[in-house]
C-alpha cells in the first residue's frame, strides 16, 4: 500500500489511505507511520471496530478532500473464510461507484 501511495504522490495525485485491518492493531500502526513518512493522509478507527464503517468513513473523507487515490487496506481474507468475504462484499457497496483496485497477498 505504502508503495502504491507513493507512486500516486510522485505522480502528483492526492492521496488518501484508509486503515481497515481493524483486527491487527500493529498493522494500523505500520500503515500510519508510512502515511507520516511519504506525507499522505490516513483514515483508521479504533481496534475492533467495524472494516466497514472504516472504509465508509474513508470514501466519504475522500469525497470531502477531494482526494485522487483512495488506498484502502482491506486485511488478509481467505476466500474459504464466509464472514470474512461478506465484509468484503458491505465495502464493495460503499465504493460501488468507482473504480477500485484489490490487492492480494500473503
Amino acid at each position: 500500500m505504502a508503495k502504491l501511495a507513493f507512486q500516486a504522490k510522485s505522480e502528483g495525485k492526492s492521496v488518501l489511505l484508509a486503515a481497515g485491518d481493524t483486527f491487527e492493531q500493529q498493522l494500523s500502526i505500520r500503515l500510519r507511520t508510512w502515511a507520516e513518512r511519504i506525507g499522505v493522509e490516513i483514515v483508521a478507527h479504533q481496534p475492533g471496530a467495524d472494516p466497514g464503517a472504516v472504509v465508509y468513513d474513508a470514501m466519504v473523507a475522500a469525497k470531502s478532500r477531494q482526494a485522487q487515490e483512495l488506498i484502502i487496506d482491506t486485511a488478509g481474507r481467505l476466500h474459504t473464510k464466509f464472514n470474512l468475504m461478506e465484509e468484503l462484499k458491505k465495502n464493495q457497496t460503499c465504493y460501488s461507484q468507482n473504480r477500485y483496485y484489490c490487492t492480494a497477498d500473503r
